[in-house]
């Protein structure tokens, strides 16, 4: 038994830090884009960063009698426990532990080390590093809720999958006649049991959302969506139409008499008034005018993709993944939250 605790923190362990490490890639990726020397140290900092974080989801902490992995809180419906990892007063608050605080203090006392941890020792490596390494100890914080429940979510759907495929045995059911809501006469079953996990899982996604709504601008992830291939490609083309119109005007004493007609309506003149010369001005001019309709669109999507909210967009995601198992398992749920009844007015 202890075994298998053991293999489920460290299952919750892997998955928190896998989607902890996206969103720091993803907020890397955007510092970079502002200033490359954060990319330069991205590869050393992630990964010390995310060692020390995997120790704190590893330690236990105290709940009355019990000793609760860190890991194991976030991927779990316990809102106490997880309420009391943020709580700065709280005895198992984990905040001190992933935003550490560097201060500066007199060397000369007897026995203290002037690096006794990671902002000191990449402090004294470059004071630059200081900074990032407050950038990203701030960033887990600000990620660690979110990754767990990223995680709890996709084993929440495993379930889900694994539930539907094998009727629950004794054991099963005597866990879910503990916390599924019914009339005490009515005898529990899959549907009951499968809808009832269908809820818990959309209230990951409910709060996932309310999160969302409680962020302040400046937490966001900003990534880049990759622009369709052929997003620019009506402007190449008329680049290019008039770099080889240009060129051929430049090599030729005299316009192409297949040309004649088309210079002639775009320069406003008969074709006989139609001079090598006045051709390749137009031509000049339309290449200058491509070259900035081009350098214009490139800058527009920041010439690397299209801006946008990456945690609106993993929100949006979740919620389709759980409509379409909810539509591909049964449509029509049983199982109900219970609903709190308004207090009469006396």
């Amino acid at each position: 038994m202890q075994q298998d605790a053991h293999s489920t923190t460290e299952r919750n362990v892997t998955g928190v830090l896998k989607y902890l490490r996206e969103y720091l890639d993803l907020r890397f990726a955007h510092a970079g884009r502002l200033n490359d020397k954060f990319l330069q140290v991205q590869a050393d900092l992630t990964w010390h960063e995310l060692r020390s974080v995997g120790r704190v989801l590893r330690k236990t902490k105290p709940f009355a009698e019990l000793r609760v992995a860190v890991a194991d809180i976030l991927v779990s419906f316990d809102d106490v426990k997880k309420r009391s990892l943020t709580y700065a007063k709280s005895q198992s608050q984990i905040m001190n532990e992933i935003v550490t605080i560097f201060e500066e203090k007199d060397m000369i006392k007897t026995g203290l080390l002037a690096i006794r941890d990671i902002r000191a020792l990449y402090k004294a490596i470059d004071p630059f590093l200081l900074h990032v390494i407050e950038l990203i100890q701030t960033w887990v914080w600000w990620d660690l809720l979110d990754a767990g429940d990223m995680f709890h979510f996709d084993c929440q759907l495993d379930r889900i999958e694994a539930l539907r495929v094998e009727q629950p045995n004794e054991r099963i059911l005597a866990y879910y006649r503990q916390i599924v809501p019914r009339p005490p006469e009515k005898e529990i079953d899959q549907k009951d049991i499968i809808d009832f996990e269908f809820h818990r899982a959309a209230d990951l996604v409910g709060m996932f959302k309310h999160r969302r709504e409680m962020d302040e601008d400046h937490q966001g992830i900003i990534a880049m969506q990759a622009p369709d291939e052929r997003y620019a490609e009506p402007e190449v083309v008329q680049l290019a139409q008039h770099v080889r119109a240009a060129d051929s005007l430049r090599n030729s004493e005299q316009v192409d008499p297949n040309l004649r007609e088309y210079y002639s309506r775009a320069l406003h003149c008969t074709p006989d008034h139609v001079t090598r010369d006045h051709a390749l001005e137009f031509e000049q001019r339309h290449l200058t005018q491509a070259k900035l309709d081009l350098a214009e669109l490139l800058h527009l999507t920041g010439r690397r993709g299209i801006p946008y909210d990456f945690k609106e967009w993993q929100m949006e995601g979740i919620q389709e993944r759980l409509e379409l198992l909810r539509a591909e398992v049964d449509p029509q749920p049983r199982y109900q939250p219970p609903t709190v009844e308004e207090p009469k007015p006396e």
